[in-house]
């Protein structure tokens, strides 16, 4: 692998730390609302689920059970969203962690409604403090273009890709670096690059193709 990882770490982790966007979800202190937060995130923009998070926090402060009634508002409250399978998950996750208690392991993450790899591997990396790689849409653009994968959909397979990520995310600042991926892949390592402002073009495969 010809790209200097350190390099690629630090940078991006220098760059996330002066970039970072400051969403609410990302500083909660409680869990139950940072992984709801997760699962409201799941392709939806950060953006519109800003105030639907902050509605849902102050009317559900703490976990429990719901009933028909509340069922009703909750749905309501959730349809901005879209997503209404989803949003339904959502209610089935707070009616399950109002009998036990949240999972700390990724195995016990994805047994609950609503939850697959991402949303596990990125719960347990920003909200709990063990090292997890995650990946969005925006991340494997972000990623197939530094390590110069072309058609990726059509050849790596998504289980391939991570296990490169792995590689790349550190060991100590993992929260960081994943936050500084997130935001990066986002405004930055967009469908339409700014590749002239960005600070890892000297390691980026993409931009050697395109200006060899």
């Amino acid at each position: 692998m010809p790209q200097d990882i350190k390099v690629i770490q630090t940078k991006l982790v220098e760059w996330g730390n002066k970039n970072y966007d400051h969403y609410p979800w990302r500083s909660a202190k409680n869990k139950f609302h940072a992984l709801i937060a997760e699962i409201m995130l799941q392709r939806t923009n950060a953006e519109k689920v800003v105030p639907i998070y902050n509605i849902f926090i102050l009317t559900y402060p703490k976990i429990k059970n719901i009933s028909e009634k509340e069922e009703e508002k909750l749905i309501n409250l959730l349809k901005p969203l879209g997503l209404q399978k989803r949003n339904k998950n959502i209610i089935k996750l707070i009616k399950k962690l109002s009998k036990v208690s949240i999972p700390k392991t990724k195995n016990g993450l994805t047994k609950l409604p609503g939850i697959g790899n991402y949303t596990a591997n990125a719960f347990l990396s920003l909200h709990l403090g063990v090292k997890a790689s995650i990946i969005d849409v925006n991340g494997i653009r972000l990623w197939t273009r530094i390590l110069g994968i072309k058609n990726a959909k059509l050849r790596i397979e998504k289980a391939d890709l991570f296990s490169l990520i792995d590689t790349f995310t550190p060991e100590k600042e993992f929260k960081e670096f994943n936050y500084a991926v997130l935001d990066f892949s986002r405004k930055i390592c967009k469908k339409r690059p700014k590749c002239e402002i960005c600070p890892i073009i000297k390691e980026c495969s993409y931009v050697k193709q395109i200006i060899p």
